[in-house]
């Protein structure tokens, strides 16, 4: 339901970035969907590869021993009036998800 209000909000508004903690990673259908409404990673676009956000310490119950981030599910996106110039993640204290942090410009 927030994805559908989300993808909803997106083609009423038209805004430039789009960005937070998706819960979902590119290839899942409310991320394609958003990519189908012009919506594009800053991190894919600026031609710098997958940045994993989760879990940020590595640490995964169901995958013990895993000391790396498995997926990225937070993602920074841009509408066809920016374009994408870096992307970096980060680590927060106290969060399980790594920030992205994203340069953009007006094309």
């Amino acid at each position: 339901d927030d994805h559908a209000a989300l993808l909803a909000a997106v083609r009423e508004h038209e805004p430039d970035l789009v960005l937070g903690d998706f819960n979902a990673t590119a290839d899942h259908a409310p991320m394609r969907a958003l990519a189908d409404a012009g919506y594009r990673d800053v991190g894919e676009l600026a031609n710098q590869g997958w940045h994993p956000t989760w879990p940020a310490t590595g640490r995964w119950a169901p995958l013990p021993g895993v000391s790396f981030p498995l997926a990225q599910i937070d993602h920074v996106l841009v509408g066809p009036r920016l374009a994408a110039i870096a992307q970096h993640v980060v680590t927060l204290p106290g969060s399980d998800h790594r920030a992205v942090v994203a340069e953009v410009a007006r094309r």
